[in-house]
Order: structure tokens, then C-alpha cells, then sequence
């Protein structure tokens, strides 16, 4: 990536100082075409990005975002999706955003594509229900970096998380996402809690078991 941007000059115009009350300064919102061209809005949630700038995971609920950012990005990405839309395009897309301390949200990119948070979206409406944004909170990171270097099979895994893998009865808990990149030293992982405090309640507990 590096090597990318010495191509060439890099003209920086203004910087933006992300607000990282606001959907952790990174709001998102996702949707789907149709194969008759119909957009239709699938949720919007805040991006977890690292100081580094890399992007993590999501956050999903229906307080992650105030009412007036949540309305905006999501009418911007219908005028975008329409756009798509004319020129043929049918399927998933996202519109990022970066929202600035001083109040404004701007566009930084749109991927047209299956994102880093569309699994944590249909996992969430599978396990919680259609309406789970209203009634739960959805934490994700597809790449959590498991301390001291440890590797687990996916089975030895499963065992020590059992206290707080999801439960359908109490709808909360972790959900392994991913056995792949265990191998790796790497855990991919969907947390839905009753709300934020519960979610990341839960997300600490995790961690403090793979410390052990």
C-alpha cells in the first residue's frame, strides 16, 4: 500500500477530525439493489477502525447513530444506489462516511460489493430477528488479533467460550465467525447483546478468557 501512494503526489486539501461520538467517527450505511432496480436501505451502523485507520468491525443497533446523521447518510446513499441503479448495477453496496467534530458528515468511499459487515447483518436477523436493531446491540471484528500468540482449534475454542457463546434463549452472546483464521492467530467474531453495555460486557469477558 505504501508503495501505491509514492506513485505520485498526494494533494491533501483540508484534514477532517473524526468525531468518534458519531458512530466512532466512521458511519456507515448499507444497502441492496434488486434485480428490478429497487433500493432497498439494509441497516447503517458505526465502523470500528483502529488508531491506525484499519478498519475492524461494526456496530450495529438502533442508537449507534443520532437520528439526523442516521437520516443523512442513509439519504445519500439512496441518491448513490439510484445512481448504481441507472447504470446496472444489482446487489449489495455500502457508503462510508467520516463524521467531523464540528457537526458535518462527509462522503469518503462506496463499495460496491459484499462488505465487512453484511455477514454481521444477516447473522443478526437470523439469530435476533428482523427487527434486532431496535432491541439489541451488534458488536463485530473480523480480524481480532488473539494475545500471545496463541493458535486454537476451532472445537478447543468452542469449549472455552461455551460460558457466553450465543444462546438463543437469552438471545446474547458470541458467535464464532469464522474457524479459518484461527490458524492464523486471528478470531472473527459477532457479539449481539440486549444493548452497548451488555454487548461489550460480553466482548471483555472474551477476551479475558483467551488471555488465560
Amino acid at each position: 500500500m505504501d508503495a501505491y501512494w509514492e506513485k505520485f503526489p498526494v494533494v491533501v486539501e483540508s484534514l477532517v477530525a473524526p468525531n468518534p461520538r458519531i458512530g466512532g467517527g466512521f458511519p456507515n450505511a448499507e444497502f441492496l439493489i434488486k434485480k428490478n432496480g429497487e433500493v432497498k436501505f439494509l441497516y447503517s451502523c458505526g465502523m470500528r477502525v483502529d488508531r491506525q485507520g484499519v478498519f475492524g468491525g461494526v456496530e450495529i443497533s438502533e442508537d449507534v447513530l443520532p437520528k439526523r446523521v442516521a437520516s443523512r447518510i442513509t439519504d445519500i446513499g439512496y441518491l448513490i444506489g439510484e445512481q448504481y441503479a441507472k447504470d446496472g448495477y444489482r446487489g449489495f453496496y455500502d457508503v462510508d462516511f467520516i463524521a467531523e467534530r464540528g457537526g458535518e458528515v462527509y462522503v469518503s468511499e462506496s463499495n460496491v460489493r459484499v462488505t465487512g459487515g453484511t455477514h454481521v447483518y444477516q447473522a443478526a436477523i437470523e439469530l435476533a430477528g428482523r427487527n434486532f436493531t431496535k432491541k439489541s446491540c451488534v458488536l463485530s471484528d473480523n480480524m481480532y488479533k488473539i494475545p500471545r500468540k496463541k493458535k486454537y482449534a476451532f472445537g478447543e475454542l468452542k469449549k472455552l467460550m461455551s460460558p457466553i457463546l450465543y444462546s438463543r434463549k437469552t438471545k446474547e452472546g458470541v458467535v464464532i465467525a469464522s474457524e479459518s483464521l484461527l490458524s492464523k492467530g486471528k478470531l472473527a467474531y459477532i457479539i449481539i447483546g440486549k444493548n452497548k453495555r451488555r454487548a461489550e460486557m460480553i466482548e471483555e469477558e472474551m477476551k479475558k478468557i483467551l488471555l488465560k
